[in-house]
């Protein structure tokens, strides 16, 4: 489906290299008895580095290489074309007058969404599919081929739908991603790679004829060469040299791939090669610099967020998107309690309730209270060092609370509350005492009644707006 080559290719023949994210080199095409197709370039419709590791764990869970070519399709067709069947049967309309899908319909399936993700659009798309496909004939003595065209119409049968009916026509409407190149027969002349690009321009494939093949290499390698070569292949444990410049071919390709990923990043970075770019992101100060960024930006570390992840993980297979809907599900239940506190006098409540009820404005009026509760202590306190001074810290202790929250409330009273601490010369120091704030004051359970006034506390009694604790203050003055 993704490569467009025969079963027999796919389990047998043929051979697949890295080049591009989107391009692989293909050799071992079945089409001729008389002729080897040169390696050719074909896109695929995933990323390149799947379908090589998809083929090569399918090559050694099967393997067909002591099997007649002939022979793959009726072993194993019936199983595949059941495979087809299940996983395409809604996607792909099967051929006229067949009402199952079969393994070879995706020969016309694969080049009909080539063109329309990858082909350009100047070029054919009848000459980009011949290409794509292999579909060649021997026009010359000197076996340079030009694409047949008759063969290449065979699998035109598929076209691109629109969802309306109508035929959508674009071509190549992936170009311009990240990764996505067109071919390199295809590219203009400037574009090409290599002298020998120029000179077989006008030669889309090249072939061999298999009596003329010799038996010698025709590659000359110098000794200091050939040495290197040696040493790779006994690196690699491979039995041939042919292997071994076969896996330095895919490396190349492979690495090539990785420095164009990475170019933008060693480009911002001002550094000259990719290589110093990977010992950057993998180093142990763009770990640093990446736990500084979390710090600073959400109070955590990378190995915090690892954390939670793996937590996360124990209860869904997807953590990101299991945390993503818990936090929707508190943000909708959040709204819908807000809603149904929304208008309610928080100034009327118990401390209890307020405590129990979970808005914005029941936080802001417990800070109040405490707030009070403090400046009313150190009014009344007969002795200046036993007073405090007024911050988060404190008043978290007394009614509870996130410090963020408290400090932007306190904020918003800020200057009331510098002119008490100026009006009593309080400093932070003040709070540095072997002793909790919740020792010497409690906040009132109810709110004050601002319409009180002396007489009536003479009648009913004092409300209590701050308790001050009597009892012996030594220890707290002097230690």
């Amino acid at each position: 489906m993704v490569t467009g080559r025969r079963l027999s290719e796919i389990l047998k023949t043929g051979e697949l290299h890295p080049k591009t994210r989107y391009t692989v080199m293909f050799a071992g095409h079945l089409k001729r008895k008389d002729v080897v197709l040169k390696p050719y370039e074909i896109p695929v419709l995933v990323e390149a580095s799947v379908v090589l590791g998809a083929w090569h764990r399918l090559r050694s869970l099967v393997d067909c290489s002591w099997m007649e070519t002939e022979a793959i399709g009726k072993t194993y067709g019936e199983e595949i074309g059941a495979a087809v069947e299940r996983h395409f049967a809604g996607l792909v309309p099967g051929r006229h007058g067949r009402e199952k899908l079969f393994v070879h319909v995706f020969r016309a399936v694969y080049p009909r969404l080539a063109v329309y993700y990858f082909c350009p659009p100047g070029v054919s798309d009848l000459a980009y599919v011949s290409t794509i496909l292999g579909h060649y004939w021997t026009a010359t003595a000197d076996e340079a081929q030009q694409r047949n065209y008759m063969s290449s119409l065979h699998y035109f049968d598929y076209k691109v739908g629109d969802g309306a009916g109508n035929i959508d026509g674009r071509q190549g409407i992936r170009l311009g991603e990240a990764g996505v190149e067109v071919l390199e027969v295809f590219k203009p002349r400037s574009e090409r790679a290599g002298e020998q690009e120029v000179r077989t321009q006008r030669k889309e494939f090249q072939v061999e004829r298999l009596e003329r093949r010799k038996g010698h290499a025709a590659t000359r390698l110098r000794q200091q060469t050939k040495a290197r070569l040696d040493q790779m292949q006994c690196e690699l444990g491979v039995r041939t040299q042919d292997e071994a410049i076969s896996a330095a071919l895919d490396s190349y390709y492979i690495l090539k791939q990785v420095a164009e990923l990475l170019q933008p990043t060693y480009a911002r970075l001002e550094m000259e090669d990719p290589l110093r770019a990977v010992q950057w992101l993998v180093s142990e100060g763009n770990t640093v610099q990446v736990d500084q960024q979390l710090g600073e930006r959400f109070h955590t570390s990378f190995s915090g967020v690892r954390a939670l992840l793996e937590d996360a993980s124990k209860e869904s297979e997807y953590p990101v998107t299991y945390l993503q809907e818990l936090l929707a599900a508190k943000r909708s239940f959040k709204k819908s309690y807000e809603k149904r506190h929304q208008g309610k006098d928080y100034t009327r409540l118990s401390l209890t309730e307020l405590r129990n009820t979970k808005t914005p404005g029941a936080a802001q009026e417990r800070y109040r209270r405490a707030v009070e509760a403090i400046m009313a202590y150190n009014e009344r306190v007969g002795m200046p060092e036993l007073r405090w001074y007024i911050n988060p810290a404190v008043v978290v202790d007394l009614v509870g609370g996130r410090p963020a929250d408290v400090k932007a409330y306190l904020e918003s009273r800020q200057e009331e509350i510098a002119a008490h601490h100026t009006k009593y010369g309080l400093t932070p120091g003040y709070n540095r005492r072997p002793i909790s704030i919740t020792a010497r004051i409690t906040v009132p359970e109810w709110p004050l009644e601002p319409e009180r006034n002396e007489e009536q506390v003479a009648e009913e009694g004092p409300v209590e707006a701050a308790r001050v604790v009597e009892e012996d203050t030594s220890a707290e003055m002097w230690g």
